[in-house]
């Protein structure tokens, strides 16, 4: 039998043995090196309790297969969703929201129906729940978008929007598929930026409207967005992933992994009606 990934240790004359195999099993009986007095090894056959799992670095490497299973299933859904012309998500149709109502239902279904946004907003509450600022690092990305929203409705145009906002869904899945730690600082500038483009984008569905379903619009899609990020930032952080840290959450990173293909493959299809077009 082979001895080498599971570890038994134990004395024989006052030294100790130490034996490792890669499956669990009962020894019966087995001859094994032993070390003795004069620190020579000699062979000595007898009996010996059971062996025990003893973690290895072979775990680690299936768990990393399982991740890149589960991720790449995730991703031929998804590419599925982005390839539609999900970036069209206007929640009434194209029409500009007329009333309080229409404005609200609108702002409310924008950050669903629009998969880049959804996608980034899950990754912030992820990031948030990740560094302990459940509540607070959400924020830093919901005013933004109020931000850029106004922005646009002021009629003033920021560069490449569409590509920026891919880029930054990648960008942030990146981040959370490594496992590395990342300061509030570094995920709170992120999300600040980004959200500017994403309420720029944001603010094409209630350009020309009137200051009620403005404002009806803005309250929408900031509640929804807030509340997505901190509920699914719990369910995958805390709940799936036992609130483990960085490196340790697993379910964390292959959502990171999930969005940051999400991202690229929506980089992929605008360089492609770029160049094609």
């Amino acid at each position: 039998m082979p001895l080498s990934g599971l570890q038994w240790s134990g004395r024989e004359g006052g030294q100790i043995l130490t034996i490792r195999s890669q499956e669990t099993c009962h020894l019966q009986r087995a001859i094994l090196p032993i070390r003795s007095t004069d620190g020579e090894f000699r062979l000595r056959s007898g009996n010996f309790p059971a062996i025990r799992k003893h973690p290895s670095q072979s775990k680690t490497r299936e768990l990393f297969a399982d991740m890149k299973k589960i991720t790449l299933t995730g991703l031929a859904a998804m590419a599925t969703l982005f390839s539609t012309s999900a970036l069209a998500h206007h929640p009434m149709g194209g029409k500009t929201p007329s009333n309080l109502m229409e404005g609200l239902l609108s702002g409310i279904g924008h950050p669903v129906l629009g998969l880049d946004h959804l996608a980034f907003v899950v990754a912030v509450g992820i990031a948030a729940v990740l560094i302990g600022a459940r509540f607070a690092l959400p924020l830093f990305f919901i005013l933004a978008t109020v931000a850029g929203t106004g922005i646009h409705l002021m009629a003033i145009n920021l560069p490449a929007v569409e590509l920026v906002i891919s880029l930054s869904v990648a960008a942030v899945g990146l981040l959370l598929i490594t496992g590395r730690a990342v300061s509030f600082a570094v995920f709170a500038s992120l999300f600040a930026v980004a959200g500017l483009f994403h309420g720029h984008a944001y603010g094409e569905a209630i350009f020309g409207a009137e200051t009620t379903p403005v404002l009806a619009y803005l309250s929408g899609f900031g509640m929804t967005q807030y509340a997505i990020s901190i509920i699914a930032g719990t369910a995958i952080v805390t709940s799936l992933g036992k609130a483990q840290e960085f490196v340790n959450n697993v379910p964390a990173r292959i959502a990171g992994g999930m969005v940051a293909g999400a991202g690229f493959l929506m980089v992929g299809e605008k360089a492609i009606a770029a160049a094609f077009g």
